[in-house]
């Protein structure tokens, strides 16, 4: 019989080193399972092209640190519809979206009380993005990541339950649009 043994959080943050350059903020908040939706785009490598982008002048710019700035400057909560907007920017598709997301599972299967617990949420969250990859190949990748804001918020907001991953596709369809 294979014991599960949980991986210690220092070991964990050295490998998601790029995380939260001086601070922890965004670090913890995934391996507590409470990152929001919105904020997926920053487990992304720092370094590369899946976090830069040429803007129209042919000036490299940094997406993270680009929304970053849109966040923290923004006076009011920003809607879901404008957080898919900017998850969109930093996360054009679904091949960007699988790197995020499987560093992310890694994290909160990592950050669960009990190893068994986090199995569990590992294969919940990889079946809820085998139903993404789907709905990415029928509806608008924008549609894509705005159910996808709408139905993890909650979910995060209160810490990743397997169980509630596992109900996705059974309601919010209403926001996806068909290519």
């Amino acid at each position: 019989m294979t014991t599960l043994v949980a991986i210690d959080k220092d070991t964990l943050r050295g490998r998601f080193w790029q995380l939260d350059a001086g601070t922890t903020k965004h670090f913890d908040a995934a391996y507590n399972g409470t990152l929001p939706a919105e904020y997926l785009y920053t487990i992304l490598p720092p370094l590369g092209s899946l976090r830069h982008r040429t803007d129209q002048y042919g000036m490299v710019v940094d997406v993270v640190s680009l929304i970053d700035s849109k966040y923290e400057s923004a006076t009011t909560p920003i809607s879901a519809y404008h957080s898919t907007c900017l998850l969109t920017v930093a996360i054009p598709d679904l091949t960007t979206f699988s790197i995020a997301w499987t560093k992310l599972t890694s994290l909160m299967g990592a950050g669960a009380s009990d190893p068994a617990e986090g199995v569990r949420l590992m294969f919940a969250m990889n079946e809820y993005f085998s139903w993404l990859a789907w709905a990415s190949t029928v509806y608008t990748w924008k549609s894509v990541c705005h159910y996808h804001i709408l139905f993890t918020g909650p979910i995060f907001r209160e810490g990743g339950s397997a169980e509630r991953l596992l109900d996705h596709g059974a309601t919010g369809l209403e926001v996806l649009v068909p290519k």
